[in-house]
């Protein structure tokens, strides 16, 4: 993973990165609807360490809260980390674990709120994983596999602590408590208009090469050697059902949001690979651990070649692009990597280039987008890979960068018309804009 982050720049990681300099230092980028975890750990280290360097101690941070969730977890639950850990490093766990900054800080905590889903504290890990990737709100009703009415809403109330202080925070700068969750809530349902058919094969894709091992649960046999009414076995099965029903509601469908599927499907197999009588009928010796070195060898590979075939994109293309602004403000269709180069840059449609040309901004078209830039407009720059735009006599003055796409994009939210204007789009709107 620390590899990966050395090839080159990821959209999601930057604005992460971006947002915590925002919060915490003077940072010039904000994007309100990503939650602060992320945020707040990758800018912590920056108070001593320099920007890239903070962000490789937060992909260290993270594989290593990883492995410490992941031990709480077999404590906890009779499972042997031998097991659980490579059954749960899958190529998918890997290759997307710090590569758009939450997923695997996520569901660390998610995994840290199970560990501990007979105590009232879990509730802080519970509020940890929400403040790290919002769609874990889904989890929320899994409380109640505490089967005590009491004691769970202690525990939400102990999760709505962490949460509280962002609210604050919220309430501070903007004079909306719920700012961020309104704008991530606005970019579900407003601004992505588009129906992704759900694939059936990501949810066999997210657990290979473990998934197979699954299949021995058709077998009467192994479905009698797990308790269907202890609180645990309630907890993953619920964990699976709440995740499944977000990503075919989720539009877009990429394979990354099957993510928290890493989990149960490194719980299920490892109680199958735990217990060596299970694999009695391959008639050999060591059956289990034999097994699992196959897995965790197909794993690795396929891990690496996934990492190697798949570089981030280069710094280059957007460092270049933001130095042919100059010292104007610059909108753009990839307007974080431009603000992470140092030069502030907003959104821009292709419906309103010309007008924000006029205003002095300098727009950056990259061309295999399709998306932006007129032919009519003078040109600052031009190369293979991006055109500049803009009036050499005007130039807007540098500000802030921290409006979202769909708050500067005035369409979306009036062609919107495939969202049921109920009130929720109107509260949602008023607190975006």
């Amino acid at each position: 993973m620390i590899f990966q982050q050395l090839s080159g720049w990821n959209w999601d990681f930057n604005v992460y990165s971006m947002n915590g300099e925002y919060i915490f230092t003077e940072g010039i980028f904000m994007e309100w609807l990503r939650p602060p975890l992320a945020a707040f750990l990758m800018v912590l280290p920056q108070l001593v360490v320099s920007r890239s360097v903070a962000e490789l101690l937060f992909v260290v941070f993270t594989s290593t809260l990883f492995l410490y969730s992941s031990l709480k977890v077999c404590r906890h639950h009779d499972l042997e980390l031998f097991y659980f850990y490579p059954l749960l490093m899958t190529p998918i766990t890997v290759f997307y674990g710090t590569m758009n900054g939450t997923e695997m800080l996520s569901l660390s905590f998610g995994m840290l709120f199970f560990s501990e889903i007979n105590r009232k504290r879990s509730g802080i890990w519970l509020g940890l994983s929400f403040l790290a990737r919002y769609p874990y709100a889904v989890i929320i009703p899994l409380v109640l596999a505490q089967k005590n009415l009491r004691k769970s809403i202690k525990t939400l109330l102990l999760s709505a602590v962490p949460v509280l202080v962002w609210m604050v925070y919220n309430f501070i700068e903007t004079g909306y408590a719920l700012k961020s969750f309104a704008n991530y809530l606005g970019l579900q349902l407003i601004g992505r208009s588009m129906h992704d058919p759900l694939n059936p094969v990501n949810l066999l894709l997210v657990g290979l090469p473990v998934t197979p091992l699954l299949l021995l649960y058709f077998k009467q046999e192994f479905r009698n050697k797990i308790d269907f009414q202890s609180t645990e076995v309630l907890f993953v099965l619920g964990f699976v059902g709440v995740n499944l029903v977000l990503y075919m509601a989720s539009n877009p469908k990429p394979i990354r949001y099957l993510y928290p599927m890493a989990f149960p499907i490194a719980y299920f197999s490892a109680r199958l690979l735990q217990d060596e009588d299970n694999f009695e009928f391959l008639d050999r010796e060591f059956s289990c651990r034999r097994v699992l070195r196959i897995v965790s060898v197909i794993s690795l590979v396929s891990a690496v070649a996934l990492t190697v075939s798949n570089p981030l994109a280069p710094p280059e293309n957007f460092k270049q692009a933001a130095d042919s602004a100059g010292d104007c403000m610059v909108k753009s269709q990839i307007w974080p990597h431009i603000s992470y180069s140092g030069t502030p840059a907003l959104p821009i449609a292709q419906t309103n280039a010309s007008k924000a040309m006029q205003q002095g901004y300098r727009i950056v078209d990259y061309r295999d987008l399709e998306y932006g830039g007129d032919a009519d407009l003078p040109v600052v720059e031009n190369t293979s890979i991006y055109t500049t735009y803009g009036n050499e006599s005007l130039c807007k003055d540098r500000r802030h960068s921290n409006k979202s796409w769909i708050q500067t994009d005035v369409n979306v939210l009036e062609q919107a018309n495939y969202t049921p204007r109920t009130y929720l789009v109107d509260e949602i709107q008023k607190a975006i804009n």
